[in-house]
C-alpha cells in the first residue's frame, strides 16, 4: 500500500493561495499603471506644456508628477 506523502497542510494551502492572490493582484495593477500612463502619452502626445489641455495636464500630473500650473513648485 502506498501513501500520499505529499499532502498540504490545509493552513499552508490557504497560505500559498493568499500570496498567490495579492501577487496576482499587484501585477494586474502594475500593468495597468503601466498601460495607462502609456495611453496617456500616446492619446495626447508626448509634447506637455502650460497651454496644454486639462486632461493633457491632469495625465501628467497624475502619471509624471509634473505640475503644469506651478512648475517652480513655490
Amino acid at each position: 500500500m502506498t501513501t500520499n506523502t505529499k499532502k498540504m497542510h490545509p493552513v499552508l494551502k490557504l497560505i500559498n493561495l493568499i500570496v498567490a492572490l495579492i501577487a496576482v493582484a499587484g501585477l494586474t495593477y502594475a500593468t495597468a499603471e503601466f498601460l495607462a500612463s502609456s495611453y496617456c502619452q500616446t492619446a495626447f502626445g508626448v509634447g506637455v506644456s502650460e497651454q496644454s489641455d486639462w486632461k493633457v495636464k491632469a495625465c501628467a500630473k497624475y502619471y509624471w508628477d509634473m505640475d503644469l500650473d506651478n512648475l517652480g513648485r513655490w
